[in-house]
């Protein structure tokens, strides 16, 4: 997700919410995602509110199917067990 406006969305994001979204697949871990994400110049997916949440359910639905993969969220306990940052 990169924090952008409208016209700044670079080809193969879409916007929404003051922001741009990708869905690149190929990371199989939290690390590698987000390693994936930075390279592309933002972050994992931030959810902030339900009509968010409900829109980026429903883009992933689109993008990926009802059976796709598992994806990552910006949510992680990596540097504390069960404490989320």
């Amino acid at each position: 997700m990169l924090n952008a406006d409208v016209t700044a969305c670079p080809s193969g994001f879409t916007y929404m919410y003051d922001a741009c979204y990708a869905v690149p697949v190929q990371a199989t871990s939290w690390i590698a995602a987000n390693d994936v994400a930075a390279d592309l110049g933002g972050g994992l997916a931030s959810i902030q509110s339900l009509p968010q949440n409900r829109w980026l359910a429903e883009f992933l639905r689109c993008k990926l199917g009802l059976n796709g993969p598992s994806l990552w969220l910006g949510l992680n306990s990596i540097s504390s067990a069960w404490s989320f940052v």
